[in-house]
């Protein structure tokens, strides 16, 4: 459940693609344009997972003045069971409960930078820096889709002229974002205090009659800091115990470390991952912003929040 007074964001690199590979390039710019009629129009839908859940664009806000898109995804899924709510007094509990037509909604804030930060290794893909809220439901595997989606939408119709047949082919713009790497993870846990580290297993069952039935199978080892006086090495301890869990029956090969900041005030431990062969020293990691609201902000909003709009676009304008 998200905070009524907190919010987590991430930085991304953000790609926008040509497809097909070789059809002229589109610039974020020019892409916005045309979402921009398809949200006037409110025609932003997209039904998913047998009609049960449903993604749309609640806002967008075009700032001219710094150059920033910002997009309100909302999120609204029929799945999902109705919550309940407990009177802290008299420990009375009610069901919120919805109707057929309705599900258990989200939004999440969204901020794309108008201006190219490099072109792309990819032919007529050119990197912008975003920032996402971190909501549960509207996480970047959601996003990507919904995102490729509305810029499809908005090129209906769209042909080039391709050069080797002399015939006009359809294309569209296509959307893609990966985190974008910020320190390493020793940076990332220098003055904090280190909580938990796990090393996990997951291997395949095989055997069985047809591939839909294999499924994964986690074995876990954790360890707990009992004392860290700012001498404890993260890569260190990685290292120390790799010939201990790497045995031939062994393949520990993901690490998690749990750890908080004694400086913040926050209501969740902050999580750090590694693939076993990444160096702690090394390895970049995408930075997880924390945000603090003067006022109350809701799970799902129709409108983009001003105060958050404010301090995302801080973060974007630094990252």
């Amino acid at each position: 459940m998200l905070n009524e007074k907190e919010r987590w964001v991430k930085v991304f690199d953000f790609n926008v693609n040509s497809v097909p590979m070789d059809s002229p390039h589109f610039s974020l710019a020019d892409v916005v344009v045309e979402v921009r009629k398809l949200f006037q129009a409110n025609d932003t839908s997209q039904m998913m997972q047998k009609n049960q859940v449903k993604y749309s664009l609640s806002d967008m806000r075009i700032d001219e003045e710094n150059s920033t898109l910002a997009l309100l995804v909302h999120m609204s899924d029929k799945r999902l069971s109705d919550p309940v709510l407990s009177d802290f007094d008299s420990g009375d509990q009610r069901s919120a409960n919805k109707s057929d037509s309705e599900g258990i909604s989200y939004s999440a804030h969204m901020l794309i930078s108008l201006e190219e930060t490099s072109k792309s290794s990819t032919p007529n893909s050119f990197t912008y820096r975003a920032v996402l809220e971190d909501v549960s439901g509207l996480t970047r595997s959601h996003m990507v889709p919904y995102i490729t989606y509305l810029f499809k939408s908005a090129h209906k119709g769209w042909k080039y002229m391709d050069g080797d047949t002399g015939k006009k082919k359809s294309f569209y713009p296509s959307a893609d974002f990966h985190e974008h790497p910020a320190m390493t993870a020793e940076e990332a846990l220098k003055g904090k205090t280190i909580n938990y580290v796990y090393f996990t297993e997951i291997n395949e069952v095989k055997g069985f009659d047809t591939d839909s039935y294999l499924r994964p199978v986690k074995k876990e080892v954790k360890f707990q800091v009992v004392k860290d006086e700012g001498g404890f090495s993260v890569a260190g301890f990685l290292g120390s115990v790799k010939d201990t869990l790497q045995g031939k029956q062994n393949n520990f090969d993901r690490a998690r470390i749990t750890y908080s900041d004694p400086a913040k005030k926050k209501t969740r431990p902050e999580v750090l991952s590694l693939e076993r062969e990444q160096e702690a020293a090394s390895t970049l990691l995408c930075k997880q912003n924390y945000i603090a609201l003067n006022s109350k902000i809701s799970q799902c909003e129709k409108n983009v929040v001003d105060e958050l709009y404010a301090k995302m676009l801080v973060v974007l304008q630094h990252a």
